[in-house]
């Protein structure tokens, strides 16, 4: 462990300690937390322990129930070809809920939260090429999952000291891990280990969080008001929020020239960012659009479909709402865009000497959108009348129109891509404004 490490965590105990405000003994805890933490997470495929740091925000529900989100970043460069080995840096994110049992002193929780963590450099084989030296390199956001168990320490009435155990599930299928034998000489003379030689479909990580955290707690409000309880029949009418999301690509079937080098069982998953905006027709039935922007795509993920995508969906949502919590079904139509999508241009005729003759073409690329619908479920979480968090999980089905793309020979120098429908998980979290 670095020692500048060192001294932030023996900071944070002795304030910790040494603050002896006495512990709230009410019975339901403060609303609102939030906290930082250091965090170790051991990537079994990848064989390798990585140190980060992050932040969490919590919203307590009741002393037993509790929606949070956190973010962790693992700051390791990628400094020369072993590091890409190994993931470069990496960032996680997660969001979900914490179950469980607190007393005036301790509280003990279990967790379920999806998110995402990012790799910035993984070097990939294609299903094509297992003998091959590895030649690709790039960023890749895989969808996981932490479940585990909390302890909290309540070491004063504003403050307290969090443990977190769990098992990171982190699930990805882009792909073959470089495969090298051990050691292994490069090029220039250079002798490195190798990885194991794997498809990374499912991979179970040890993960162990140690951080502080702060209890905002409300001020005490005047027993003689007449309006704190005023009960709320009807919901409010608008809606606007921003979200955190990731659309996992399933990408068209097969495509094969003399080799086959894209294949339906290339996923990857794209991290990004929206807005949305709701109108409620009644308690229980409402009508959104949302919009989200996603990074750029591989280029050796789906042929013929590059660049930035974006996604809008505009639908109704309908279900349950309750005091402090909403339940929803959702079906919402619209599209999913590529900013560059592959289109032929023109063709011309080669002819042989020995009569043989091949058309072949020329290929541009422009801005492609394809018919999606969002189909899925909604949760809603109101710590006040004008604030909420949401969850969303669903299928995202993709309608994909022909698309067309250049041959690797001249016997198909010209390839068309008939059309076909994938089915799509995403996963969005966020929070919005209701009034």
């Amino acid at each position: 462990m670095r020692p500048n490490t060192l001294l932030v965590l023996c900071t944070l105990a002795v304030y910790l300690f040494l603050n002896n405000e006495p512990v709230s003994a009410q019975s339901d805890p403060p609303k609102f937390e939030v906290g930082t933490q250091f965090s170790l997470i051991r990537f079994s495929d990848l064989d390798i322990t990585e140190a980060g740091f992050g932040a969490r925000f919590t919203y307590n529900i009741n002393k037993h129930v509790a929606v949070e989100a956190e973010v962790n970043i693992f700051p390791r460069d990628p400094q020369d070809y072993t590091e890409a080995l190994r993931g470069g840096h990496k960032t996680q994110g997660l969001f979900g809920l914490k179950v469980g049992k607190r007393s005036r002193r301790f509280g003990l929780f279990g967790k379920v939260r999806p998110g995402f963590v990012n790799f910035s450099h993984l070097s990939r084989l294609p299903e094509c090429c297992t003998g091959m030296p590895p030649p690709f390199e790039f960023s890749e956001t895989d969808f996981a999952l932490d479940l585990g168990g909390v302890a909290e320490f309540y070491t004063s009435r504003r403050t307290f000291i969090r443990v977190d155990v769990g098992d990171t599930i982190v699930h990805s299928n882009s792909g073959k891990k470089i495969s090298l034998p051990t050691p292994f000489t490069l090029p220039n003379g250079m002798s490195i280990l190798g990885t194991k030689g794997a498809i990374r479909s499912t991979s179970h990580n040890l993960q162990l969080t140690v951080g502080m955290g702060f209890r905002l707690f409300r001020k005490a409000q005047r027993q003689n008001t007449d309006s704190t309880r005023i009960p709320e029949k009807r919901a409010p009418r608008y809606e606007v929020g921003v979200q955190f999301s990731s659309l996992s690509i399933n990408p068209h079937s097969v495509i094969c020239f003399d080799l086959c080098i894209v294949g339906s069982d290339r996923k990857y998953a794209e991290p990004g960012v929206g807005v949305r905006f709701t109108y409620n027709l009644t308690n229980n039935i409402g009508l959104e659009a949302e919009g989200n922007l996603f990074g750029e795509s591989p280029d050796v993920s789906v042929l013929g479909l590059r660049g930035r995508m974006s996604q809008g969906q505009f639908g109704a949502k309908v279900g349950k709402r309750f005091k402090r919590l909403g339940v929803f079904g959702k079906i919402r139509p619209g599209f999913v865009g590529f900013s560059k999508v592959s289109y032929l241009v023109s063709t011309s005729t080669l002819t042989f000497d020995f009569g043989r003759q091949v058309s072949i073409g020329r290929f541009g690329e422009r801005k492609g959108k394809f018919f999606s619908t969002d189909v899925g479920g909604v949760v809603e979480f109101y710590p006040s009348r004008h604030l909420m968090t949401r969850v969303d999980l669903g299928d995202t089905i993709i309608r994909y129109g022909k698309i067309v793309v250049p041959g690797y020979s001249l016997s198909g120098a010209i390839q068309r891509i008939p059309p076909e429908t994938r089915h799509n998980f995403q996963f969005t979290a966020g929070i919005g404004l209701r009034f």
